[in-house]
């Protein structure tokens, strides 16, 4: 791990919690244009959401927060990366069972963005699995196969302005790579203040991406239960 890198993750807690009060305001922007505020592949502000959030057993890659629509037809979790090496190309296995104990709905998924997760960094996963699940539905997702290193194929974005206004997500990245691109794909999720995922939403980019020019977006994350977004990741 870096100096920088290090820094930054030891550092967010005290950053995220200034970020917090503007939150509470209603909207609140952060800009990360200095080298050592610019995240690689994800870009999160959080008050008591993200503080609260397990961050992971030491040198292990786990999966600390997981949240659902009300149909357990879409699932979504956060990722975080607590070994000191670079990983790519994370794969999960979900399963839902039902209050007996009993397997009623699985997946595989490797839809995990970003490609490329650094130490001390999230990532955010999404599933989907048809069927119809009882509300008492529990779910377990576990990773199973990882990649060291950075992926060979794809550069993370990276985020510059992130705003949270009324649950939409609106902000600017810039494709870092030495090549031209015209698709990306955002992931996004929201915490309330205990800690608990409780909405997240994807979105697809589909425009010139130049190298090293801004681009914008936006999306929303409703809520999926009532409990407002209190903290954000939005990865790519």
């Amino acid at each position: 791990m870096s100096s920088a890198t290090k820094k930054e993750y030891t550092m967010r807690l005290a950053i995220l919690t200034i970020a917090f009060g503007l939150l509470l305001s209603g909207s609140q922007t952060v800009s990360a244009q200095t080298p050592e505020s610019v995240v690689t592949g994800q870009h999160s502000i959080a008050g008591d959401g993200l503080q609260n959030l397990h961050p992971g057993t030491n040198k292990s890659i786990e999966v600390v927060a997981i949240g659902s629509d009300s149909s357990f037809n879409r699932i979504q979790f956060a990722v975080f990366n607590g070994t000191d090496g670079t990983v790519n190309s994370l794969q999960a296995k979900v399963e839902l069972r039902d209050s007996s104990g009993a397997l009623i709905g699985a997946d595989a998924t490797d839809d995990i963005r970003p490609l490329t997760i650094s130490p001390g960094e999230f990532a955010i996963g999404v599933s989907y699995i048809s069927g119809k699940f009882p509300p008492d539905t529990i779910i377990s997702i576990k990773i199973i196969d990882f990649l060291d290193g950075p992926h060979s194929r794809a550069s993370n974005l990276h985020f510059g302005d992130v705003t949270l206004r009324d649950d939409v997500i609106v902000g600017e990245f810039i494709n870092p790579s030495d090549k031209d691109r015209r698709q990306a794909k955002l992931v996004g999720v929201c915490f309330d203040n205990t800690g608990s995922l409780v909405a997240g939403d994807t979105e697809w980019i589909d425009e010139p991406m130049p190298v090293n020019e801004p681009v914008s977006f936006q999306f929303s994350i409703s809520p999926w239960v009532d409990a407002p977004c209190e903290a954000f990741i939005v990865s790519g």
